[in-house]
């Protein structure tokens, strides 16, 4: 019983270390703090105007999203993210 108790362990912690590899892995080094790139406003400003779609444009990708229990089904624009309908 002791002994499959310590390969669980061990397997836990190897699981651990690959897990925070894989993640260490794709996190993006962060830029100099001394030297930032020339904006137009702060990074909120800059992400809003990169998600903006003008009424009566379409939107490039659309979203189907479960209702859960409610069996419905709502229709998002992306990269707007408004709701444009469900479906009952």
């Amino acid at each position: 019983m002791n002994q499959k108790r310590n390969y669980f362990v061990a397997f836990a912690a190897l699981a651990a270390i690959v897990i925070a590899g894989i993640v260490a892995g794709r996190c993006a080094p962060s830029a100099p703090k001394g030297r930032r790139a020339p904006t137009g406003g702060s990074d909120l400003a800059i992400a809003a105007q990169a998600v903006y779609v003008p009424p009566g444009d379409l939107d490039e990708y659309y979203m189907f999203a479960s209702g859960g229990h409610s069996g419905q089904v709502y229709i998002y624009g992306i990269p707007s993210m408004r709701h444009l309908g469900t479906i009952p």
